[in-house]
């Protein structure tokens, strides 16, 4: 009984938590939209954008001890905000940017339809139906296109638009993003317990039939 209950107030946080998510993020969309029309009046565009970059850097650390550790890295992370560029790429940065945002959004909410379902089953002895089976197959999807539209991202603009990159008075180069291939492995994963899930209720079906 305890159990029954503490499984009813987590559906419920998650669902709450979720449905809190997705007003804000809308809100945000929204937002960025009407900023968006605003910025093409004005001179000023503020534009985020993440750009893994490989540059030859010295790093110092210090032990507990006092001891220096002297080595050098080539990985660098940059979130860029755009305030001054052409206008095509001011708009081909919102793109991408927006798409990312959308994909995302896509995905949650296919999480929040799951929630959403089973809060209003909480009475159900047995609430994991078959038919989550296809929203959890379509959150490993957002995972696959989050993966391929940063791929494109990532080719068009170190070979098509980004000639030359300065930073700290020294040239740098966009590097290929790993998380690009981790957001693979998670959608795999994702379709794996997808189809987990999916053999477990048949699973349930049959024994219910048996019986």
């Amino acid at each position: 009984m305890k159990s029954n209950k503490k499984y009813k107030r987590l559906v419920g946080s998650i669902y709450f938590l979720l449905s809190a998510f997705l007003v804000i993020s809308l809100l945000g969309i929204l937002f960025y939209t009407v900023l968006m029309v605003i910025s093409t009046t004005k001179d000023v565009t503020a534009v985020p954008i993440d750009l893994p970059l490989a540059a030859e850097h010295s790093i110092k650390l210090l032990t507990n001890a006092g001891e220096q550790i002297i080595g050098k890295t080539s990985d660098l992370s940059v979130s860029l905000i755009i305030t001054e560029a052409p206008n095509w790429f001011l708009i081909y940065a919102q793109v991408h940017f927006l798409g990312l945002f959308f994909i995302g959004l896509y995905g949650i909410s296919q999480l929040w339809f799951i929630f959403r379902s089973m809060h209003r089953h909480l009475k159900s002895d047995y609430p994991f139906k078959l038919r989550y089976v296809m929203r959890i197959r379509q959150i490993a999807l957002a995972f696959f296109i989050w993966s391929f539209w940063q791929l494109i991202f990532f080719f068009v603009t170190k070979y098509g638009v980004i000639s030359q990159i300065a930073f700290e008075g020294r040239e740098v180069e966009i590097m290929f993003d790993m998380e690009i291939i981790i957001s693979l492995l998670w959608g795999l994963i994702i379709l794996v317990l997808a189809e987990i899930f999916r053999f477990g209720v048949e699973l349930k079906k049959d024994n219910e039939l048996t019986v």
